[in-house]
């Protein structure tokens, strides 16, 4: 049998699920079957050349500044109380509503997001925070915590966000415009995710018993406690908004301004800016080195054409563009109960860009799609990282079972937030078309 390199190329793909589902690194596995896919299309000697270029290339790249400096400054925010602070205030304003918590929750969560771009790293911080107030108030646990799990990839959307960075570096297309893009998006979840809260309180009241109200007084002296992470927020999103900086600029000075307001709190000790440091260059050099790899992977699936055949083969379906846009949908929700939303968009993206440049789709509007599809898949079995890693803190009082149940009347939220997005694209594109111009 003579393997030509589409067929290579397919090898490559399944020797690449493989070794992911064997718990192999993504960055090694990425890099692994790119660099003996290439000697396998190109031969020895062009693969070596790329190894030894393409890793400095992708690290020395100006636009990469923005991952570890955004993570750095979500550790600062978290170090310095910033978050704890802004659950405190919703709670204190939203506690009384019909499932108060569980909305202070995803209003938390919202605020979050415009601290770190991790979802994961959102539910861990919630569920810390969150569930021993819903404990003490007899909450469901399949509400509760179904809440914090459907909740969390609202970071994944409302900017700075992880998913966008490498979105937007594979895709060639500016940071800018899609953080900006995920905006509208990001709140159109969080408002249905709210919305059906109060359904399910509405229709199961035990779920969910009141809170303790709390008197005007207290909510407007409660809103000083808010001041540091709202001055962060400006000074990240409205220094882009503005025009003054760009996003690896304000990157810079979101990371400066969260340790200065750290410290300004007498929450910075040597030992947590020590620990924030660490964990920051550890997340910041494995997104790094999966970058690489991936990078390395595109060179691959290039020689061996199989991006242009998909293209060409989803192109020619008897089916209308939005169809197709189902589909490829479709399939990062599937990724996405294996892979969290970043390493699913690094795995695919080569593959169906020229499908949405055949179509002549905004990349923009793609991206802001794809990254919400891509975080359904993060609180569904089979996988379910967002799950697994609440029910890593609770494992000894809730069943995993009884986290995934509370996450499925949530489903139906993204797929309205989808469908929204979809046919009303002026909901991705306006802010990004009135910031930067169409």
């Amino acid at each position: 049998m003579i393997f030509t390199p589409l067929v290579i190329g397919l090898i490559g793909l399944a020797v690449l699920f493989i070794l992911m589902f064997i718990d192999v690194p993504i960055g090694f596995a990425f890099a692994f079957v790119g660099f003996i896919g290439t000697i396998v299309i190109g031969g020895a000697g062009p693969a070596f050349k790329l190894m030894g270029t393409i890793p400095f290339n992708q690290v020395a790249s100006y636009s990469f500044t923005v991952i570890p400096l955004f993570i750095l400054m979500g550790e600062f925010a978290h170090i310095g109380g910033l978050t704890q602070d802004a659950y405190s205030v919703a709670r204190s304003w939203l506690g009384r509503l019909p499932g108060g918590l569980a909305i202070t929750t995803t209003a938390a969560t919202t605020i979050f997001g415009a601290c770190t771009g991790s979802g994961i790293a959102t539910a861990v911080t919630m569920t810390n925070m969150a569930w021993p107030e819903m404990k003490r108030y007899k909450y469901s646990p399949s509400l509760g915590l179904g809440s914090i799990c459907a909740a969390s990839p609202i970071a994944v959307l409302i900017p700075p966000s992880l998913a966008f960075m490498i979105y937007a570096i594979i895709a060639e297309e500016s940071v800018g415009r899609l953080f900006m893009a995920g905006v509208f998006p990001g709140l159109v979840l969080s408002l249905t995710i709210i919305l059906t809260i109060v359904i399910i309180v509405k229709i199961n009241p035990d779920s969910a018993p009141e809170a303790e109200k709390s008197t005007w007084k207290e909510k407007v002296l409660g809103l000083k406690r808010v001041w540091a992470i709202l001055i962060l927020i400006l000074l990240v999103m409205g220094s882009i908004w503005g025009g003054v900086t760009t996003p690896n600029e304000a990157a810079g000075f979101g990371a400066f301004g969260a340790f200065i307001i750290t410290l300004a709190k007498r929450r910075l000790s040597w030992q947590g800016l020590k620990d924030a440091l660490r964990r920051s260059a550890v997340s910041g050099g494995g997104m790094f080195f999966m970058m690489v790899g991936i990078a390395l992977f595109n060179v691959f699936m290039t020689l061996s054409q199989l991006p242009q055949a998909l293209a060409h083969a989803v192109s020619g379906l008897p089916l209308p563009p939005l169809a197709i846009m189902g589909l490829i949908l479709l399939t990062y929700v599937l990724l996405g109960f294996f892979l969290d939303a970043g390493p699913a968009i690094m795995l695919t993206l080569p593959l169906f860009l020229p499908v949405i440049n055949s179509f002549g789709f905004d990349k923009v509007w793609f991206g802001v799609l794809v990254t919400i599809a891509a975080a359904t898949g993060v609180m569904t079995p089979p996988v379910g990282l967002s799950v697994f890693a609440v029910h890593g803190l609770v494992k000894d009082e809730v069943q995993m079972y009884e986290i995934f149940k509370g996450t499925i009347p949530f489903l139906i939220c993204f797929a309205v937030t989808v469908l929204i997005c979809m046919f009303i694209p002026q909901i991705v594109l306006w802010l990004p078309g009135t910031m930067y111009g169409n």
